[in-house]
């Protein structure tokens, strides 16, 4: 190879290896795309999945607040009191 045509083949490997590059990135892209979407997709199964407990989960923390503040209530254990059955037998006095 001459001196002249050195730096012109040193330009066209470049340019060759940047091109290269670039089919590498644009094969790669779809690739990549779809491992994503993949993902994505994977991401929404599992809060689908995960969503009735979540919400099964909630009602029963939302119906122990529910009872917690019923019998924390004023008067609330006294009234329930009142409307149990004694437990003495009739006719005991005590």
């Amino acid at each position: 190879m001459t001196e002249p045509e050195a730096p012109r083949a040193a330009q066209h490997a470049q340019e060759n290896a940047r091109r290269a590059e670039e089919i590498y990135e644009e094969e790669r892209a779809p690739a990549a795309r779809q491992a994503q979407e993949n993902v994505d997709r994977a991401e929404e199964i599992y809060e689908e999945e995960r969503a009735p407990a979540a919400r099964q989960a909630q009602d029963e923390v939302e119906r122990a607040e529910e009872i917690y503040e019923e019998e924390r209530a004023p008067g609330a254990r006294q009234a329930r009191e009142n409307v149990e059955p004694d437990e003495t037998s009739p006719g005991d006095d005590r």
